[in-house]
């Protein structure tokens, strides 16, 4: 009989990047489904944007990229970034495949001052209510505000 070997993540870093490992190598099974969920539940998201008046996005925790790619489908300037080295890795591929080129870049909330290249319009993120302390709140918002263009808009909220 084969030993089964369990491994513990040791940090919160390294359990997303399982995370997103293991959905990136699982893609073929759930993709096309998923594509028509986010295609739906975006789709209110897009009519704000679009009455905001927004030019560019910044998907942040974008994960995998597949709501980016959607952004920029839809004609906005999207541009995406998530802590997790692995989500960052495959989401080219992911947006190549779809068509589209957009720019991924790693961090987190509370670095994006530092990693951002450019202004924008519009932050998204659909994680932001995950955040546990309240100094890790104040600093990201802080960052957020610090790459929005005058009168940018931060929008967050879970997507069901």
């Amino acid at each position: 009989m084969n030993e089964v070997k369990i491994h513990v993540c040791s940090n919160e870093s390294e359990s997303w990047d399982t995370l997103w490992k293991w959905r990136w190598f699982t893609r073929d099974v759930w993709e096309a489904e998923y594509w028509k969920e986010e295609q739906i539940a975006l789709k209110p998201v897009l009519s704000l944007l679009s009455k905001l008046k927004v030019k560019s996005v910044l998907d942040c925790s974008c994960g995998l990229g597949y709501k980016t790619v959607l952004f920029a489908k839809a004609g906005y300037e999207a541009e995406g970034s998530d802590a997790s080295a692995v989500a960052i890795k495959y989401a080219p591929q992911l947006a190549k495949k779809q068509g589209v080129h957009i720019r991924f870049f790693r961090s987190r909330y509370d670095e994006l001052s530092s990693k951002c290249k450019r202004r924008y319009d519009c932050v998204w993120s659909d994680n932001f209510d995950e955040i546990s302390t309240y100094e890790y709140l104040v600093t990201s918002a802080r960052n957020i505000y610090s790459i929005l263009n005058p009168n940018g808009k931060f929008v967050f909220l879970r997507l069901a």
